[in-house]
């Protein structure tokens, strides 16, 4: 865990974020809602700042966590931003699995959907899925593919959250 103890004295999570970043009274409500949920689809449009919002939620949740991304570029953007924004976060604790480096970080990994996929057979990516227990996926809209579809079940996290700006979109 990033930083245990972080919740006040009724155990309500904390969805503070470091690095100057302050959610938008939008972004809060989509946070919290998901939050409650648990699990659903944070349907956000472009720039509209759903990594923000993911490191908000994976902050609170405060489990270990796998997110899927379909880009080499998304991958590095979303590292990025929650070694900025999420409280006591480093490079050991945020991983990155893609783009010719497997480091499983110690509370979030970020993941190219490609890598996992052409791993998906072999011991370390199956501990890399069974760990998780919040699963994210960005682009939610491209999860039609069987790669997709072969890497989520392949996961038994508990809490699911996908991200998009398009959910729908098949295209």
């Amino acid at each position: 865990r990033i930083e245990p103890g972080r919740m006040d004295l009724y155990g309500e999570p904390s969805f503070e974020l470091a690095g100057g970043f302050v959610l938008r009274p939008y972004q809060d409500k989509a946070v919290r809602d998901t939050y409650a949920a648990g699990s659903g689809i944070m349907k956000m449009a472009t720039g509209a700042g759903k990594s923000v919002c993911l490191a908000s939620l994976i902050h609170a949740r405060n489990v270990i966590t796998l997110v899927i991304v379909p880009s080499k570029e998304l991958l590095h953007q979303l590292r990025g931003t929650f070694l900025t924004a999420i409280p006591g976060a480093t490079e050991e604790t945020i991983g990155i699995v893609g783009d010719d480096e497997w480091e499983v970080g110690t509370h979030v990994t970020v993941a190219t959907l490609s890598t996992l996929h052409a791993r998906i057979e072999t011991e370390e990516c199956a501990n890399l899925l069974s760990r998780a227990e919040l699963l994210c996926v960005d682009e939610v809209h491209l999860a039609g593919a069987d790669t997709y579809y072969d890497v989520v079940q392949a996961c038994p996290a508990y809490y699911r959250v996908a991200c998009s700006g398009t959910p729908y979109d098949r295209t």
